[in-house]
């Protein structure tokens, strides 16, 4: 996460799922894993509540450190 880089929510969702496709296919269709901190896990559990199709399309493992559920 970068804090100079708007944390909009609308953002940040549109701007996953475009990063979450790219590491797909850059993994050469292989689901990947996501680490996620803090304030990272909890715009992954506000994504996955919106696109869980498309989390589940292309992440195989989530792990979260240290995320204020």
């Amino acid at each position: 996460y970068d804090f100079r880089q708007s944390n909009r929510i609308d953002k940040a969702m549109n701007d996953l799922k475009e990063k979450l496709a790219t590491a797909y296919k850059a993994s050469g269709g292989r689901k990947v894993d996501i680490i996620s901190h803090s304030m990272g896990g909890l715009l992954i559990k506000c994504f996955i509540s919106l696109y869980s199709d498309v989390f589940s399309k292309y992440v195989n493992k989530w792990i979260t450190v240290a995320t204020p559920f």
